[in-house]
């Protein structure tokens, strides 16, 4: 079996400024290693059918 296929969404640079602060103020810091992120799915199959749709997606 492959492994999960996670999509995270790019936000706007002001918003992405404004969850990172959150990010730093609530989430724990020693857990705290990465940038606040939306993530939109976790774990997709990895099929080559989906990667498509989200390519195409993605274009639009």
């Amino acid at each position: 079996m492959s492994s999960p296929l996670v999509a995270t969404l790019l936000i706007a640079p002001a918003a992405q400024a404004y969850f990172d602060d959150l990010r730093r103020q609530y989430f724990p810091k020693e857990r705290n290693f990465l940038n606040a992120h939306l993530t939109l799915f976790n774990a997709l199959p990895d099929e080559q059918c989906i990667l498509d749709k989200m390519q195409v997606l993605t274009e639009s």
